[in-house]
C-alpha cells in the first residue's frame, strides 16, 4: 500500500500498489489485477495455471453462488461471481460494497472438475453392498451443494429435469473397481470394471488381470504355476459336461460354455450367459492338470475355483435370476413366490441367525412354517423374526407373521404373485413401518384378497389400532396412551391440544372440527388410558402439553411410588416413550400446564418431545 500526503493542500491519497497497476481503496489486488473489494469477499487462487477451477459459496440463506450461478435472486442476499482474467488463476465471489451480506454460517467448496463430467469411482466395497440409487440428475454440472461433511457435494439440482439413474433396478449394481462415468452433455454414461491396465465389461470380472465372462453363472479356475496350461470342467444338473474340448452343450435348456482366457496359462472359464437361466440343481466342479505337473517341477498346484451369480435369494419354485428392488410383479421369480420382507439379509457371525421350517400337526391338516431368524445387511443390529406359513387343508392361504422388527425397518416388497406374468397381490413396497411387530398378513390367493390383524395376547386387533398390555386402543393419526404400574386403581392421561382444548374421561372430545382428539376408556380403565385422533382427520400442528391424573392410584393404603408411561403413536413413524413416577398425589384433571404437578411433557408434530 502508498500513501502520499500532500502538505501543500492538505490531502492525501492512498492506493495499492500491484504491479504496474494501481488500485484504489476499494479495490484489492489479486495476481496483479484490480479488482473490488466488496463487502464481503472469497478469493479461491491456484499454483497450477493451465486448467480452470471454480470457487463455490453456500451462504446462510442456502443460496449456492458459482461461475455458472453468477448471483442470486434474493435482494437479501446479494453475492455474486466474478470472473478475473482469463480464469486460469483466480476465481472471485463478492457482495459488492452497498449491499449487507447475510449473517451466519458460510461453506467454501472448489471444484477442479471437467464441466459436465462425473465420474463414480468404487475402489473399495463390502461383499454385501446394495446399492438403493446411483446416478445423477440436473442440468448443469456446477449447481452445487458445498457441504461442511465433505469439500464437494455433486448435487444436480434440478428435480424435474433430466437425469441418469445407473441403479437400483440395474443388474449387478455397484462392485469393487468399479467406474461410473456420467456424461452430462451427451446425457450418457458408461460403467467399467477397472482391471489393472484393462478395463472389463459389466457383464465381466477381472481375473489375475483379464477380463472373463461372468454371465448369470460362471466358473472360474486360477492355478498358482504359470509355466503351462490346466483345465476346469463342470459337470451340470443335467448331466453335460463342458470343458474346453467341448466347450458347450447342444441343449437350449443348458447353455454353460467355455472361454479360454489368454493363452490359458493363467485362467479358464465356464460361464451362462446373463441371457441364459443355468440349470437347477448340482454342479460337480473338476479340474486337469494338464501340462503343468508334466515338466521337471513336481512341486504341488494350488488351484482356486470362484463361483460368481448375480444376487441370489432363497427360492422354493424356480427363479430366474437376483435382486431387485421394484415394484411387483418380480420379473425374475418365473413361478408362484411369498416376499414377507424381500430385502438383502446377512448372517454376521457370533449373532442367532437361521433359516428352517418345521412342520405342525397330521395329515391332511399339517402347516408348514418357514421361520426367519435374520438381520439386514447394512446393520447387524436390525434383527427380524417372522414366518410364512402353508396349510394343507387351505389350498391357497399364505399367512406372514412378524414377530420381531426393528423400529426403522422399511420393507422393499410385502407380497405374493403366481407368476412373474400372472396375478399378484402387493402389500406394501418401501413403505415405512408398513410392517409392524406381531403383525399377520393372511393371503387368500382364490379371492384374490388379503387381511392384516395385530396378534395381541388371545385377541386380534384392526390395522388402525395398536396393542398395550394385551388391549387393543384407537392408534388414529395420532395418540397418546398412558399405562401405569399398579392395577389397584385408576388413573387419567390429560392432552392440552395446540388450540388450547384440554381432552380427559371427563371431557372425552372438543367441539371444534379443527381439532377432533377424543378420549378412549381402554377396559375397565385400570391398566390404560388412551386419546387419540381418528385416522380420517388431521390433529392440529403445533406443541401437546401431557399430563396424568394419578386419580385413586396413590389415595388408598399403598403409597409407593407409580411409574406411567406414555407411549406418542404417528402412522409410518417410530414409537416414542416418555416415563414419569409419581411419588404423591396429582388428581387435577381440567388444567394441564408446565407448572402442573400432573405435567409429564410436551410433544410437537414435526419436532422431538421434551419432558420434564
Amino acid at each position: 500500500m502508498s500513501i502520499t500526503f500532500d502538505t501543500n493542500r492538505n490531502v492525501y491519497d492512498a492506493v495499492l500498489l500491484c504491479e504496474s497497476s494501481k488500485c484504489t481503496r476499494n479495490e484489492i489486488c489479486i495476481e496483479d489485477m484490480c479488482v473490488d473489494r466488496g463487502s464481503l469477499r472469497f478469493v479461491a487462487r491456484w499454483s497450477r495455471q493451465n486448467r480452470q477451477g471454480y470457487l463455490i459459496i453456500r451462504t446462510p440463506l442456502n443460496h449456492t453462488i458459482f461461475y455458472d450461478n453468477s448471483h442470486t435472486n434474493s435482494s437479501a442476499d446479494e453475492g455474486r461471481h466474478e470472473v478475473i482474467g482469463d480464469a486460469s488463476r483466480v476465481d472471485s465471489i463478492y457482495w459488492p460494497l452497498n449491499t449487507i451480506p447475510p449473517k451466519g454460517f458460510y461453506k467454501i467448496c472448489f471444484s477442479t472438475a471437467n464441466p459436465g463430467i462425473v465420474q463414480f469411482i468404487y475402489l473399495n466395497l463390502p461383499d454385501n453392498i446394495r446399492s438403493p440409487i446411483v446416478g445423477i440428475q440436473g442440468k448443469s454440472l456446477y449447481q452445487l451443494i458445498c457441504s461442511s461433511s465433505i469439500s464437494l457435494t455433486y448435487y444436480l439440482a434440478s428435480t424435474t429435469g433430466s437425469f441418469m439413474q445407473y441403479s437400483f433396478p440395474e443388474p449387478f449394481f455397484t462392485l469393487q473397481n468399479m467406474s461410473i462415468k456420467f456424461d452430462t452433455n451427451q446425457n450418457t454414461y458408461s460403467a467399467v470394471l477397472m482391471c489393472g491396465s484393462r478395463t472389463c465389461l459389466m457383464n465381466e470380472a477381472c481375473v489375475e488381470g483379464m477380463c472373463v465372462q461372468r454371465g448369470s453363472l460362471s466358473f472360474t479356475a486360477r492355478w498358482s504355476r504359470r509355466n503351462s496350461q490346466g483345465y476346469i470342467i463342470v459337470r451340470t444338473p443335467l448331466n453335460h459336461t463342458i470343458y474346453f474340448g467341448n466347450p458347450r452343450t447342444k441343449s437350449s435348456a443348458d447353455e454353460g460354455r467355455h472361454e479360454q482366457v489368454g493363452d490359458g496359462s493363467q485362467v479358464d472359464n465356464i460361464y451362462w450367459p446373463s441371457n441364459g437361466i443355468p440349470s437347477k440343481g448340482s454342479y460337480k466342479i473338476c479340474f486337469s492338470t494338464g501340462s503343468l505337473l508334466n515338466g521337471t517341477d513336481k512341486s504341488p498346484i494350488t488351484v482356486t475355483i470362484e463361483i460368481q451369480r448375480f444376487r441370489q435369494v432363497l427360492c422354493l419354485g424356480y427363479c430366474l435370476r437376483g435382486f431387485q428392488e421394484s415394484d411387483m410383479p418380480k420379473k425374475p421369480f418365473i413361478e408362484a413366490a411369498a416376499f414377507p420382507l424381500y430385502d438383502d439379509w446377512l448372517s454376521y457371525k457370533e449373532t442367532l441367525q437361521k433359516i428352517y421350517y418345521i412342520v405342525y400337526g397330521n395329515t391332511p391338516n399339517r402347516t408348514i412354517a418357514f421361520k426367519y431368524h435374520a438381520t439386514r445387511s447394512h446393520n447387524r443390529d436390525q434383527y427380524s423374526h417372522f414366518q410364512v406359513s402353508f396349510f394343507e387343508a387351505k389350498p391357497g392361504i399364505v399367512q406372514f407373521i412378524y414377530f420381531s422388527l426393528p423400529n426403522t425397518i422399511r420393507s422393499p416388497i410385502v407380497g405374493i404373485q403366481a407368476s412373474n406374468t400372472g396375478s399378484f397381490m402387493q402389500y406394501s413396497f418401501q413403505e415405512s413401518m408398513s410392517v409392524l411387530p406381531n403383525m399377520s398378513i393372511t393371503f387368500d390367493t382364490n379371492q384374490i384378497t388379503y387381511s392384516a390383524v395385530l396378534i395381541c395376547g388371545s385377541r386380534t386387533c384392526l390395522m388402525n389400532e395398536a396393542c398395550v398390555e394385551g388391549m387393543c386402543i384407537q392408534r388414529g393419526s395420532l395418540s397418546f396412551t398412558a399405562r401405569w404400574s399398579r392395577r389397584n386403581g385408576q388413573g387419567y392421561i390429560i392432552v392440552r391440544t395446540p388450540l388450547n382444548h384440554t381432552i380427559y374421561f371427563g371431557n372425552p372430545r372438543t367441539k371444534s372440527f379443527a381439532d377432533e382428539g377424543r378420549h378412549e376408556q381402554v377396559g375397565d380403565g385400570s391398566q390404560v388410558d388412551n386419546i387419540y385422533w381418528p385416522s380420517n382427520r388431521i390433529p392440529p400442528k403445533g406443541s401437546y402439553k401431557i399430563c396424568f391424573s394419578t386419580g385413586s392410584l396413590l389415595n388408598g393404603t399403598d403409597k409407593s411410588p407409580v411409574t406411567v408411561t406414555i407411549e406418542i403413536r404417528r402412522p409410518q413413524q417410530v414409537l416414542q416413550i416418555m416415563t414419569h413416577t409419581f411419588k404423591r398425589s396429582a388428581t387435577n384433571l381440567r388444567k394441564c400446564l408446565d407448572t402442573s404437578d400432573t405435567f409429564i411433557g410436551s410433544y410437537s408434530t414435526g419436532m422431538l418431545f421434551s419432558q420434564m
